[in-house]
């Protein structure tokens, strides 16, 4: 009887610790191109969501170019683009340039960021939230129909 009850117990918990069985699911996104001839660029964006609501986007992308100015170029632009966001957390960035490719990865982890200081560092965010949340469908217009990406 003791087993029984505190079986039951610990089922509470662990449905209540996740969140009342309430399932992330995982969408992927990808786009690639040739900006200049011999230059290319790969993108990948992992999404994944509760529900109607994004939770975590680890973004992955590299851009391949035998022309050092071209990655240098680049790699100033993105560094210049993401540094407002150094000390937000839970926005975590990473730029690194390894021969002739330019790798940046990105992770939001919108469940937890304080979405206040993220839209005061770039209000065009702000487009994407309603009532503090990212949602889906909106994220993945943004990215098949303005940036031209193919999400499954």
């Amino acid at each position: 009887m003791k087993r029984k009850i505190l079986f039951g117990g610990l089922m509470v918990m662990l449905v209540a610790a996740t969140g009342c069985g309430k399932v992330s699911k995982t969408m992927t996104c990808t786009m690639s191109g040739e900006v200049v001839k011999g230059t290319k660029i790969n993108s990948e964006y992992k999404v994944t969501y509760t529900g109607k609501y994004v939770d975590l986007v680890e973004s992955t992308e590299t851009v391949d170019s035998d022309t050092k100015a071209i990655l240098s170029t680049y790699q100033k632009t993105v560094e210049s683009m993401y540094s407002p966001y150094k000390d937000l957390k839970y926005y975590d960035y990473d730029i690194k340039l390894d021969g002739n490719k330019l790798v940046t990865k990105v992770t939001i982890n919108y469940a937890k960021i304080d979405t206040d200081k993220l839209v005061e560092i770039n209000s065009a965010i702000g487009k994407l939230m309603k009532d503090g949340k990212v949602e889906l469908d909106t994220l993945k217009e943004i990215y098949e129909k303005q940036m031209g990406a193919t999400c499954k």
